[in-house]
């Protein structure tokens, strides 16, 4: 290990996932630290028809360029990666289209009533802002081609200062949810604009490289990406992003207001710290896998115990002193959010030692056993909430529950894991390269 160490302090792609993760911490770093004043301009209400908002979102990012982003930095040259750039960009505008005329066409025809809960601006913001995130994601590959880690960073920097500085700006104002939608929007198209920037002296210049024939002949060569994995990052997002949905329409938009809270507050520090283990892990176990593949199962479980000791004092902090902590730092109206991170520790503590550890999977290349796993924990959290919802339960009862079936998914991934690292058998045959997308 000391030697991977020393391996990574010299590399630079070490410097340049420093650079980039760098970027993210800091953008992490604003939207955890201006949430106080955000919560003091909106209501649990907005908030809530917000979570509701970026839930949709959230699935529908990951088809809303079909998955040709990922290719982009893999094409085997500069105009192949133009042209998939524009293909992402041309998909990411048709998809976004399609949204508007599915929310108009809702709109006019009103069934059971469900125009009441779109309102007329959110048919003109939302395919805005998922073309605006489709773009960013477009230019997200070509700047990863470009190897442009500079302005990867300013991108997430200038994104996260957009979004909070008009959500504040607009919530002072008394903009209430659409303040929050705007913000966000205008973010998402800031940063694709710092991403679809040229570097001081570059050679390339995207629109030069462009041609018809090549983007048809790039979006049938990598056609495998929007038949496959867009599906699969449909069906893993939706299964994270359902209990935001449900919640939101079950028990209405201040629960979901304070569950959205709730979750933003806990998986940012998360988040920043499962990126770093998991990106050094994934160093060490692909080489692992490819020359000590015996190697895996005790690295697996000597870094599994050594996240349950990290996480579990600060997890158990919170779980203790939940909802005086949200209370003194967002307001008291906002208490309610800490009493639902309280139900949710242990499933906050199985997430924080599996996940950064996922990357083993994709390593034995066992993406099947993956796909398995996200279609059964989509299944088991729609069959808790729904099961909450037919019982009457409070949403206190429905967040435990919830908690309960995403707390059962993670220890089986874990079990899933461990028994593919402890079979010789585990990996597949054919190297990793086939394994483009983990």
């Amino acid at each position: 290990m000391q030697s991977l160490k020393r391996r990574l302090a010299a590399s630079p792609l070490t410097r340049a996932v420093a650079m980039v993760a760098g970027g993210s911490a800091l953008a992490q770093a604003l939207v955890v630290l201006t949430s106080p004043v955000i919560t003091r301009v909106y209501s649990p209400e907005d908030m809530g028809v917000y979570a509701l908002y970026t839930a949709v979102l959230a699935i529908l990012s990951s088809a809303v360029c079909l998955r040709y982003e990922l290719a982009v930095p893999i094409a085997r040259t500069v105009e192949a990666s133009a042209n998939l750039t524009a293909v992402s960009t041309l998909v990411a505008a048709v998809i976004s289209g399609l949204a508007w005329a599915a929310l108009w066409l809702l709109r006019r025809l009103n069934p059971g009533g469900l125009a009441a809960a779109i309102p007329e601006e959110m048919v003109w913001f939302f395919p805005l802002t998922l073309l605006a995130l489709g773009i960013l994601q477009a230019a997200g590959g070509w700047a990863t081609r470009q190897q442009a880690f500079g302005r990867m960073t300013r991108s997430r920097m200038v994104e996260s200062a957009v979004t909070v500085g008009l959500q504040i700006g607009l919530g002072a104002l008394g903009g209430g949810a659409l303040g929050l939608v705007a913000g966000r929007a205008a973010g998402y198209g800031a940063g694709a604009l710092v991403l679809m920037g040229r570097e001081r002296g570059a050679q390339v210049s995207l629109l030069r490289l462009l041609s018809l024939r090549e983007m048809w002949a790039g979006a049938v060569r990598f056609r495998r990406f929007p038949l496959l994995a867009a599906g699969a990052g449909l069906l893993n997002s939706g299964g994270l992003q359902v209990a935001q949905l449900l919640l939101g329409v079950f028990y209405g938009t201040q629960v979901a207001g304070w569950y959205a809270l709730g979750q933003r507050m806990v998986d940012a520090p998360m988040m920043l710290v499962g990126q770093a283990v998991s990106q050094v892990y994934a160093a060490e176990v692909a080489r692992l896998a490819r020359e000590e593949p015996g190697s895996i199962r005790p690295l697996f479980k000597q870094l599994a115990w050594r996240l349950l000791l990290v996480g579990t004092p600060p997890i158990l902090f919170l779980g203790a002193f939940g909802p005086q902590l949200f209370s003194l730092v967002f307001g008291p109206e906002w208490r309610e959010a800490g009493m639902y991170t309280q139900v949710l520790v242990v499933m906050m503590l199985a997430k924080f030692v599996v996940v950064p550890l996922s990357y083993t999977l994709d390593a034995l290349e066992r993406q099947d056993l993956q796909l398995c796993w996200d279609a059964g924990r989509l299944v088991l959290v729609l069959s808790a909430l729904l099961a909450a919802r037919g019982l009457g339960a409070p949403p206190e009862v429905a967040v435990a529950m919830y908690g309960g079936a995403m707390t059962a998914s993670y220890l089986a991934l874990y079990g899933v894991m461990l028994l593919a690292v402890s079979r010789p058998g585990g990996q597949r045959q054919g190297g990793l390269g086939s394994a483009p997308g983990s």
